[in-house]
C-alpha cells in the first residue's frame, strides 16, 4: 500500500513538474517585460523609498481599513498599496460577504466551484481598495500525510 502511493505522489510531482514548465514557457514574455518594468521602476527610487516598499510606512498611501500599507510615491505615479486579510472574505469593513472556507470548499472537489469562489472574493477586495490579499495558506497535505 505504501509503494502504491509513493509511486501516486511521484507521478502527481512529474505531472505537476510538467504543467509548470509549460506555464512558465506560456509566461515567459510577460514575465521578462514584468521585471524590465520593476527595474526601470526601482531605479527611480532613493534609498528612503526603496525602504518604504520593503517595510510598510505610514505616509500617504490608501485610507482604507488596511492590515498594512505601503505609502505612496506620487512623483512616479505610484499610490500606494493596501494589504488586507480574511481567508473568507474582506475583513474589518461592513457590507461585505462571509464565504466558506476553503477546505469546505475544497470537499466538494468541485473545481468550478473553488474558482467560483476565488473570483468573488477578488472582486470584493477589489470593490474595497484593497491591492492584497492575505489569506490562508493551507499545510502541505502530501508533506503531512503519512501511510497507515
Amino acid at each position: 500500500m505504501y509503494l502504491q502511493g509513493t509511486t501516486q505522489v511521484r507521478s502527481l510531482s512529474r505531472c505537476l513538474c510538467f504543467r509548470l514548465r509549460v506555464w512558465l514557457a506560456d509566461h515567459s514574455k510577460a514575465r521578462h517585460i514584468a521585471l524590465g518594468k520593476a527595474k526601470v521602476f526601482l531605479s527611480q527610487l532613493d534609498t528612503a523609498e526603496k525602504i518604504g516598499l520593503v517595510t510598510g510606512s505610514y505616509g500617504p498611501g490608501p485610507v482604507l481599513p488596511c492590515v498594512g500599507t505601503i505609502a505612496g510615491i506620487p512623483r512616479l505615479n505610484f499610490s500606494g498599496l493596501c494589504y488586507s486579510d480574511g481567508p473568507t472574505g474582506y475583513a474589518r469593513s461592513d457590507g461585505v460577504s462571509v464565504f466558506p472556507s476553503g477546505v469546505t470548499v475544497a470537499a466538494t472537489w468541485d473545481r468550478d466551484l473553488m474558482y467560483q469562489r476565488a473570483l468573488a472574493i477578488g472582486e470584493e477586495f477589489r470593490a474595497k481598495g484593497a491591492h492584497v490579499h492575505l489569506g490562508y495558506d493551507p499545510p502541505d497535505a502530501i508533506r503531512t500525510s503519512r501511510p497507515s
